[in-house]
């Protein structure tokens, strides 16, 4: 049977965003006093039910110390770090799952994306409420989003034609994936230098593009993961306590947001970008991969 564009599935039937990920990563320094990380958990907690989560639930990291031979073993450290969260959809507020740490910073998944700027004011009310809590000695280094972009393949994966569905040449994956009869992965990342612009500052931005055809829950799947990071250098860091640095924030994750638009376009056919409708028209409001 030939290739027929109907039996490839975007995920969420209008757009294939299966999860959007953003993750703010600050400089843990501060909080690894032990009372600059309880009043900071405290301050998270405190905050988290007015942006309408339900009741968080407390991170725990757990450390070994290794003894030499013949002494006695070391008590394992069972330490509280931050807090995890969920919030189902409400009026105006789409699903977010949030994770907040000393170690690991602030997470936030979207498992029901529906457009760019609806997500981006849900990031934008959480990271305004949380950033100025997370300590004041604290500053963000690093601003990351990730797109996880599904579709599912409802026919024999003999009839499945990748050059229909991805550009070629393509710049994003190996040629050999082209070839390939079954399953492969194909990963390439980057880094390049981003210049200052309005109230961003330069940083240097890590791209990674993962591309896959597997099986996800049984069904053959074509995904592909990409990763966008802002790693900020140490004279343009963002402080919690800056009155600017949420604005700081979302205009990185504008700009993310942007670049990830185009390694999507540069990737899939035009006939795949056009079904997930990538670059939204007035004539199209229905959800997108925007």
């Amino acid at each position: 049977m030939a290739f027929n564009l109907e039996n490839l599935q975007p995920f969420a039937g209008t757009h294939a965003i299966q999860h959007a990920l953003v993750h703010l990563v600050w400089k843990v320094d501060a909080l690894q006093n032990e009372g600059v990380l309880r009043q900071a958990i405290d301050s998270w907690a405190a905050v988290l039910p007015g942006l309408g989560f339900e009741k968080p639930e407390a991170v725990f990291v757990t450390q070994f110390s290794l003894s030499a031979p013949g002494t006695p073993q070391q008590v394992a450290m069972h330490q509280q770090t931050g807090l995890q969260a969920k919030r189902f959809a409400q009026p105006g507020l789409p699903d977010v799952s949030l994770r907040v740490s000393a170690t690991d910073g602030l997470v936030l998944q979207f498992d029901k994306y529906t457009r760019w700027h609806e997500v981006r004011a849900a990031i934008e009310h959480i990271v305004r409420a949380l950033l100025p809590v997370i300590a004041v000695q604290a500053a963000v280094e690093r601003v990351g989003l990730q797109y996880l972009d599904s579709f599912v393949w409802r026919a024999a994966l003999r009839d499945f034609d990748l050059k229909q569905v991805l550009r070629v040449p393509n710049a994003w994956v190996a040629p050999h994936v082209f070839e390939v009869p079954s399953y492969w992965h194909s990963n390439h990342g980057y880094f390049e230098p981003v210049a200052a612009q309005g109230i961003m500052p330069s940083y240097r931005q890590l791209n990674n593009v993962n591309i896959s055809v597997g099986q996800q829950q049984g069904v053959d799947t074509l995904q592909a993961a990409i990763v966008h990071q802002a790693d900020l250098d140490q004279d343009s860091i963002i402080w919690a306590h800056d009155a600017k640095g949420l604005s700081v924030v979302m205009a990185i994750l504008d700009k993310l947001h942007g670049d990830n638009k185009v390694v999507v376009g540069a990737l899939l056919a035009d006939s795949i970008v056009q079904r997930i409708s990538l670059w939204p028209s007035e004539s199209n409001k229905g959800g997108t991969n925007d």
